[in-house]
């Protein structure tokens, strides 16, 4: 369901659009307090989710992600640079890894670096998108929800050739990075 949060003092009205119902949203994130922020936002944000949860504090966690994410996950939201005791792992590696074993579902690389090589980096291994984390988590939820929007219908037609076209008309006017579903207002 559509949701909205008026606030007082100048702070910006915050509308969501409604995300598919009963999806699982996995995280994984080197950082426990990334962890947990990740964790509150999708799930005060999307509640109707079946399932949000979030990975990374060792290695057999990073294993359990990889292990979740082929047997359950729709929306992945990976770390670039995830970094737990004993290993080291591009999260854009992580992501090539589940694409091969046959994850067919949302990918996005989550990154404190967002220049050009780092996004074409995230995007060759098979993310659907690279968001950095300078972006506000409610903010980026939004712009979430456009990019989640134009990958559901570029599956739904994949014998469509000219996605270029096909992302014009899921985006409409504007564009899902700049997030089309999620309107901070003044």
């Amino acid at each position: 369901a559509d949701s909205a949060v008026i606030t007082s003092n100048a702070e910006p009205l915050h509308v969501s659009c409604p995300f598919p119902p009963m999806l699982t949203i996995l995280g994984l994130d080197d950082s426990d307090i990334a962890r947990q922020t990740l964790q509150f936002h999708f799930e005060t944000e999307i509640p109707s989710a079946l399932r949000v949860a979030m990975y990374g504090k060792d290695v057999e966690e990073v294993e359990q992600f990889k292990q979740d994410a082929l047997e359950n996950g729709d929306i992945l939201i990976v770390d670039e640079n995830v970094d737990v005791p004993g290993e080291e792992q591009l999260g854009s590696t992580v992501v090539k890894e589940l694409m091969a074993a046959g994850y067919d579902g949302f990918a996005c690389i989550r990154s404190g670096n967002s220049e050009d090589a780092d996004i074409e980096l995230s995007l060759a291994s098979g993310a659907h998108w690279h968001v950095g984390k300078e972006v506000r988590m409610r903010d980026m939820i939004g712009q979430l929800r456009g990019e989640y929007e134009v990958f559901l219908k570029q599956k739904e037609m994949k014998e469509t050739p000219d996605t270029n076209t096909l992302n014009e008309e899921v985006r409409g006017q504007g564009d899902a990075s700049e997030g089309t579903c999620a309107t901070d207002i003044m």
